[in-house]
């Protein structure tokens, strides 16, 4: 504003003037490259010029030292290049020597996992040898109990015809006999269907070992074999239900006699087949006995009767 330098210098009775910044600088360069326009408006460059000064210290400032002339020379060798290059070299060879000691305790824990494998070798080749002979033995199981149930529903009706030879009282004859599944021609819940053939099954069980037994419920999830509780699941069998488990059909367990006996038969009909009844049981081998589906017979005076004769 013209004419405000002059107002202020008279009211406040002091000498006022137009602050200009680049009074004690020198602007020569920048005037040389067209910056002439800096000192038409000097007001606006005001505070770069302050800030500048700041770090700028000027030529005739000078600089006083306090530190001792041990401290000084040590800290001008700090500066010069043969210090950087120690360091430097200092800084490689430690680098080498961590490299180096990291190499060897690689070697030493590969070397000591090696010695591990070699150790383990041996367990684990047993541990192999012992699968294989679990499933040779579920194998083997499995083909003598096929071949025992063979065997043993032979013999049990054979032992039952020459006891029957021995004792059978005229009073009763028989007319028909087979080997047949219990559950098959049973009536109720344990009853199979007609296209149902039975089945048996052989697997180890984890932690718990061979297990052998007929086969009441299977599915994609869990089997169960009859007389073992709960249904064993796919996780609980080693290899799994489809690698780990051997089935194979389970031949008939029980001998059927179907046959007629007088009413007036010595001591009563009921008495008579009990009596036969008793005589073809054996506990001890585990064969039992009982007298099923009583009905009057085609003959006056007859009682057809159905004898059955299971085994284990």
């Amino acid at each position: 504003m013209k004419g405000l330098p002059e107002y202020l210098s008279g009211a406040i009775k002091i000498p006022v003037e137009i602050l200009d910044p680049f009074q004690n600088v020198d602007t020569s360069a920048v005037e040389k490259l067209g910056g002439t326009a800096i000192r038409e408006l000097p007001t606006d460059l005001a505070v770069a010029v302050g800030l500048a000064q700041l770090v700028s210290p000027p030529a005739t400032a000078t600089t006083l030292s306090i530190l001792p002339d041990k401290l000084k020379k040590r800290r001008t060798f700090f500066r010069t290049n043969l210090w950087l290059a120690s360091g430097a070299a200092v800084l490689v060879g430690t680098l080498l020597i961590l490299t180096v000691l990291s190499f060897f305790q690689m070697r030493t824990k590969q070397a000591r996992l090696e010695e591990f494998l070699a150790q383990t070798s041996e367990i684990s080749k047993k541990m192999d040898e012992m699968e294989v002979l679990e499933r040779e033995q579920r194998e083997m199981l499995s083909k003598s109990d096929y071949l025992l149930s063979h065997l043993s529903g032979g013999r049990v009706l054979l032992e039952s015809v020459t006891r029957l030879s021995k004792h059978l009282p005229p009073g009763i004859r028989l007319r028909d006999v087979r080997i047949d599944d219990p559950a098959k021609v049973g009536k109720g819940k344990n009853a199979r269907n007609a296209g149902d053939d039975p089945m048996r099954a052989a697997f180890t069980v984890r932690r718990r070992g061979l297990v052998m037994g007929e086969v009441e419920l299977q599915n994609e999830q869990e089997i169960r074999i009859a007389g073992q509780g709960d249904p064993f699941r796919d996780e609980d069998i080693v290899d799994g239900l489809k690698l780990g488990v051997i089935r194979w059909p389970a031949y008939g367990r029980a001998i059927y006699l179907t046959g007629e006996i007088d009413e007036n038969i010595r001591g009563g009909a009921r008495e008579a087949l009990n009596t036969v009844r008793d005589q073809l049981a054996d506990a001890s081998r585990g064969v039992k006995a009982s007298i099923q589906n009583q009905k009057a017979s085609d003959k006056p005076g007859w009682r057809q009767f159905e004898l059955v004769i299971s085994f284990e």
